[in-house]
């Protein structure tokens, strides 16, 4: 999804390594990136196609909003967020990954 970013703003695909994101700069970045800063007011989306995945914000992955997701859409969202070892890792663990990335 591309945005630009209307202020400067850290943020990490990973979950490992922080990067910072210049305002004015414009970025192609994965949906959930690009929902969760725009729900921050760090940027504007520019890409004007329909959103089709459902994306989890950071207020969204409380424990118990996870635990109501299929094991499939859990490992899509561990997927989009670079998650590595998800395919092996029963739901409750799956869920405290996701929790551990956007935390």
């Amino acid at each position: 999804m591309k945005i630009k970013m209307i202020k400067r703003a850290p943020g990490s695909i990973d979950g490992i390594r922080t990067e910072f994101y210049e305002e004015g700069q414009i970025y192609d970045l994965p949906l959930f990136m690009a929902n969760s800063f725009e729900a921050k007011g760090y940027a504007v989306k520019i890409d004007g196609a329909p959103q089709e995945q459902k994306v989890i914000s950071p207020v969204e992955t409380k424990h118990e909003e996870l635990s109501m997701q299929t094991m499939d859409e859990l490992k899509e969202i561990a997927k989009s967020m670079g998650i590595s070892g998800y395919s092996k890792l029963n739901k409750e663990d799956l869920i405290k990954a996701i929790h551990d990335a956007v935390n």
